[in-house]
């Protein structure tokens, strides 16, 4: 296998696994104004519920009661800029090293002289 088809395979790779652990930005609903943060890489396929999204925000465990927060005001989203920043990022680094570590063409090569 040739190195620029490594490379492309690899480049591939990341981002197929950046699609199936994005990044996600927890939301915290609230009187006046909303708290929206970081929270981590979750599985595509399980986002962080509310409890998860709560104890991201505030760093306590979740505990729900008579005077405990809501789990309705808690809630998760794909944090699309960050994901585009780290796709774009990878495909630039892939394409300079397709570049960079590119087989010279028979051409190019200078000929081989007979001793």
């Amino acid at each position: 296998m040739k190195r620029q088809q490594i490379i492309v395979l690899a480049g591939c790779l990341l981002v197929a696994g950046m699609a199936l652990f994005p990044p996600y930005l927890g939301v915290a609903l609230r009187e006046g104004d909303n708290l929206t943060r970081f929270i981590g890489y979750y599985c595509i396929l399980s986002p962080p519920g509310p409890r998860a999204v709560y104890e991201k925000l505030y760093g306590k465990p979740f505990v729900a009661g008579y005077y405990g927060p809501y789990e309705s005001r808690y809630t998760s989203q794909i944090d699309m800029q960050r994901l585009a920043v780290q796709v774009i990022a990878i495909l630039v680094v892939t394409t300079g090293l397709g570049f960079a570590l590119k087989e010279p063409s028979k051409s190019q090569q200078a000929p081989e002289r007979d001793a």
